[in-house]
Parts: structure tokens; C-alpha cells; sequence
């Protein structure tokens, strides 16, 4: 398993010394590893074996919130069929009683089309997210909120030219004035 070193068992946790905040905090750190290891073996049962029945997945930089585990199994399923090797890897995270906040990296290939983008084949994506996990009583996850930078994303899809090029900088100035144009219109039109 990827992540198995971020498992509390894996981090001094004693199960027979263990206060029961921290029995509880080993509960959450778990639930959190079996979700991020059940996404990378692409075992759809396991991922929402993880969320509450009432989930939400609140995907920010996208603005779309996912209700329920049919809604979130559709963008699994998308995203398994897009990046099949995808890898996601535990960077950071913090644990309290009812939630983790968790920095992942991902990466991988994509191969088939994702979001109406192109595939990518030669080229490995990298994006870091930070995803916010509330969890249960049955330490369940209820809502998953995952917090990332849309225009490194839009960069390695395709959609945008790097900026860090010559052609992405004049693509930037090119479209700088028209993007601003659209928000002082929308702001105080």
C-alpha cells in the first residue's frame, strides 16, 4: 500500500496505551488511508465503502458538489477511465476527533478523454490537492471538500499554455485585459 506509513499503527499508535481521543484520532487517520488507497487501486466498492450514505464531495476550484455516493461514484468512474494510473500520495495531514486535512499529491498519465480534454499520453500530470474530510460517529466520511489550483490543472489538461513558456506569456497578455474587462463588467455592471 502507497500510503500505508501515514496508518496510526504506523506512527507510534498503541492501541493498549492509547487514550480514547487518540483511539478516536486513530479512526479517522485509517479511514482517511483506506480512502486514498481504495482511490488508487481504482476499487470503487472500497472508495464509497469509506463515505457515509448522506456524502457530499464538494470539488471548490470546479464549483460542483457531488450529493450522494451514486453522484460521487459517476466522477470516480470518469476519473478512474481518464488517468488508469493514477497515483495519489499523502504528503501531510492532520487528525482531529471529526475530520483529517489531508495534502495529496497526484500523479500520472492521462489516457482517454477527461472533462472534454484530450488525453495527454506523453506527458505525466502533477497536482498537489488539499482535501478537507468531515467524518461520523461510524467514523464515515460525510463530506469530502478538495481544494486546488484549477489553473495548474487547466496547464497539464491542455486547455491553458503554460505561462512559464514564451508562448503562454504572450497568451497571458493577450488575455489579461479581456479577463479583467469581464470582471469589472460583471462586478459593477
Amino acid at each position: 500500500m502507497l500510503n500505508a506509513q501515514w496508518r496510526a499503527e504506523n506512527n507510534g499508535y498503541n492501541e493498549t496505551t492509547a487514550s480514547p481521543a487518540e483511539k478516536r484520532r486513530a479512526q479517522v487517520r485509517n479511514i482517511i488511508v483506506e480512502h486514498v488507497d481504495a482511490e488508487n487501486a481504482r476499487d470503487m466498492e472500497r472508495t464509497l465503502a469509506t463515505y457515509s450514505d448522506d456524502c457530499v464531495f464538494d470539488d471548490v476550484p470546479t464549483e460542483v458538489l457531488f450529493e450522494g455516493k451514486d453522484a460521487i461514484a459517476e466522477s470516480y468512474l470518469e476519473r478512474f477511465e481518464a488517468y488508469p494510473n493514477l497515483q495519489r500520495i499523502i504528503t501531510r495531514m492532520t487528525v482531529d476527533d471529526n475530520s483529517a486535512v489531508v495534502e495529496i499529491t497526484m500523479k500520472g498519465p492521462q489516457e482517454k478523454p477527461y472533462r472534454g480534454f484530450p488525453p495527454r499520453k506523453n506527458r505525466d500530470s502533477e497536482l498537489k490537492i488539499v482535501g478537507h474530510f468531515e467524518v461520523n460517529e461510524d467514523c464515515l466520511v460525510t463530506r469530502e471538500t478538495a481544494y486546488y489550483d484549477q489553473l495548474t490543472a487547466a496547464v497539464q489538461m491542455g486547455a491553458l499554455p503554460d505561462i512559464s513558456t514564451t508562448k503562454g506569456r504572450i497568451w497571458l497578455l493577450c488575455a489579461y485585459p479581456f479577463a479583467l474587462a469581464r470582471i469589472i463588467r460583471a462586478k459593477f455592471m
